[in-house]
């Protein structure tokens, strides 16, 4: 296993393609440090010296043969439950079967709060997959085995499946292969790199509104309705491209985007926005005006820490709902037995 720890609250799980922990894996898990990020890449082939690239075929048979998607999803299922524990932010970045095998963990009740993959061509073979976190697939135009523009319109029927295809074939983000596409692999660096960089402000509305302590995100992650419950999903306004559920539909400036915050706004706060905090302070234990004010005046790095600390679950580091006052994590039982439960109600 490759381990790069930078003492980061974010931790990026990659998985190698059927070659193992090669030069290419080696610098990407690098890359990544450098940007800030622990990084963990557990060696699939448990010690196996890596193939060549002229070995494809031979290392393609082992991978199917003593390795295999599901087994190796299994695994990185219980990797991530050994390492959440000590990180806000899990995320998985997978090449070629690296990505079909995220693309499998995204379906379990675990933490992942998002996922890359370049050239996951397997994925085809999963479709029934609906991942409970973001994703961001990354296919080249030519595919010996399967037409990728097809895929790319099934798979965009999925939610918060963001697909995109470039120039080249099948290895293009590898400097140490033939296939080598240094165009598309730039485009495609830096499209990650801003994936998980977005990730963690993309859950904050314009209204203020944390989406990762709404009871309808929380529901997604914790996958409830596998659980027994009927709650509808929601991956944040920004990420489902509705902007702001709460003032979008009020707000010509919301509305067509021309301001993230409202506190952009001349007229901030503004008679809407007002009527709206006064709710959530009321009864979810939350104020939009103060959280915008927070933002302005420090930053959103500072407020996403905040947030961390705030809603963080004391028992077992998942998040407290602000719709419940119950991390829907550990404290599920609660809801299970009552479930209009608010903020430290009993039956």
């Amino acid at each position: 296993m490759l381990t790069i720890r930078k003492n980061s609250d974010t931790l990026v799980i990659v998985l190698h393609e059927i070659y193992g922990i090669n030069q290419h894996i080696k610098g990407v898990c690098e890359k990544i440090a450098e940007l800030g990020y622990d990084v963990v890449c557990p060696d699939l082939l448990d010690g196996k010296p890596s193939f060549t690239y002229e070995q494809e075929g031979e290392a393609y048979q082992y991978f199917l043969n003593f390795v295999g998607f599901e087994p190796s999803a299994k695994r990185i299922t219980f990797l991530i439950r050994q390492e959440e524990k000590d990180y806000k932010r899990i995320f998985l970045m997978g090449y070629s079967v690296g990505a079909t095998i995220a693309w499998l963990c995204t379906a379990n009740n675990i933490k992942c709060d998002g996922m890359i993959g370049y050239y996951g061509s397997r994925i085809r073979d999963y479709m029934e997959i609906n991942p409970s976190c973001p994703i961001l697939l990354l296919f080249p135009e030519e595919e010996k085995s399967f037409d990728p523009e097809g895929l790319r319109k099934e798979l965009l029927e999925k939610q918060m499946v963001d697909i995109h295809i470039f120039e080249g074939t099948h290895g293009f983000a590898d400097p140490f292969s033939t296939k080598y596409n240094e165009k598309s692999s730039g485009e495609t660096n830096r499209m990650a790199e801003d994936f998980l960089a977005r990730m963690k402000e993309n859950l904050i509305a314009p209204c203020g509104m944390n989406c990762g302590v709404c009871v309808s995100y929380l529901a997604m992650k914790n996958d409830l309705n596998k659980q027994g419950f009927r709650r509808t999903y929601c991956e944040g306004c920004l990420p489902r491209g509705k902007n702001c559920l709460h003032m979008g539909g009020q707000c010509e400036k919301l509305g067509k985007g021309l301001v993230r915050f409202c506190y952009e706004c001349e007229n901030f706060p503004c008679k809407r926005l007002k009527a709206l905090d006064k709710r959530y302070r009321t009864k979810y234990h939350l104020s939009m005006i103060e959280n915008l004010t927070f933002m302005k005046e420090h930053g959103i790095e500072n407020f996403l820490k905040n947030e961390e600390e705030k809603w963080g679950c004391p028992v077992c580091g998942n998040t407290i709902c602000c719709h419940n006052g119950l991390c829907l994590n550990c404290g599920i039982d609660k809801l299970r037995q009552n479930k209009k439960y608010r903020w430290d109600e009993e039956r």
